[in-house]
């Protein structure tokens, strides 16, 4: 997954200000690549569903297409991504939603938003909040040269300041005690609640994958270099011609794709009965591409509201 541009980072920010979403940045987007990087991480105060439906208007009239939105984590949690009306330029925003922290990274977010500092138009998170998210979010990824590194750095931080803060975001104090006691390093297991069982349904009703079908292997091809640019997996793909062979192919080669940020680029005869294909596309890779981000952008509409 990727973001191809801090300039297009920055509208799409811009865009939910304007729109009245209240987040913060985890980190300034000033110190991020100039070129192609991987995401931007929100600490939002509303679910993020929300927070897409009351930006859609605002994005849409910015030229700014969301294309996909991944619900990720049972606490509500999700990644928006959004292109430019051609899909040549895209972002990935991750909003992070755990008003109790119980899920997820276990972090409280309203309390990651109250130590937020200001910086121009964006909120960004404190040096010390940043440090304790970092410190729950390596742990629960298991990179664990990252979470030396958040150690050794929180020992510049005074051990009060660091446990107070620590305390108000997690209701723990591990990170300080491994700084400063050094105490060994907790472990970090993930929850496994009903509502991930609902999450897994959710998807099945309604896919979180692109189905993109274009009618040359050109254009299937051109179409799928640009998704790539921001999806972390793209795959094009000869649609069947007999129909005998159609309904295996939809099963084993378009809907484990659903159940994920990804996304199937098909060509050949237009797709007709089961499941459609969320765009059919056509003409130049200019005309195509703008038909395939308007069509998924309603897609998205659809999903939020």
């Amino acid at each position: 997954m990727a973001t191809t541009s801090r300039q297009f980072a920055q509208r799409v920010l811009e865009a939910l200000v304007a729109s009245g979403a209240d987040f913060a940045l985890v980190r300034d987007l000033n110190d991020s690549p100039a070129g192609p990087f991987s995401d931007v991480d929100l600490v939002v105060s509303s679910p993020p569903r929300a927070v897409v439906a009351g930006a859609m208007p605002l994005l849409l009239s910015c030229d700014l297409r969301p294309i996909m939105f991944w619900p990720y984590d049972a606490s509500g949690s999700a990644a928006l991504f959004v292109v430019s009306p051609d899909a040549s330029e895209g972002a990935q925003i991750d909003m992070l939603y755990d008003p109790t922290g119980r899920d997820g990274y276990r972090v409280r977010t309203g309390a990651l938003l109250d130590g937020a500092r200001k910086d121009g138009a964006l909120r960004v998170l404190g040096h010390v909040d940043r440090l304790v998210y970092l410190w729950q979010k390596r742990r629960a990824k298991r990179q664990m040269a990252a979470v030396a590194a958040v150690v050794e750095e929180a020992t510049l931080v005074p051990e009060q300041e660091l446990r107070a803060i620590e305390h108000r975001i997690t209701g723990a104090t591990s990170l300080a005690d491994s700084a400063f006691r050094s105490a060994p390093v907790p472990g970090f297991r993930t929850r496994r609640r009903l509502a991930d069982v609902r999450r897994l349904l959710s998807r099945l009703r309604h896919p979180v994958g692109l189905w993109v079908h274009a009618g040359r292997a050109e254009l299937a091809a051109e179409l799928a270099e640009r998704l790539a640019r921001v999806l972390v997996s793209v795959r094009v793909e000869e649609f069947p011609s007999r129909g005998s062979a159609r309904v295996a192919w939809r099963l084993r080669r378009v809907w484990p794709e659903m159940l994920r940020p990804h996304a199937v680029v098909s060509w050949g005869d237009v797709p007709a009965g089961g499941r459609a294909p969320d765009a059919v596309v056509s003409g130049s890779t200019a005309e195509a591409a703008r038909a395939m981000t308007g069509l998924l952008s309603d897609r998205v509409e659809r999903c939020v509201s």
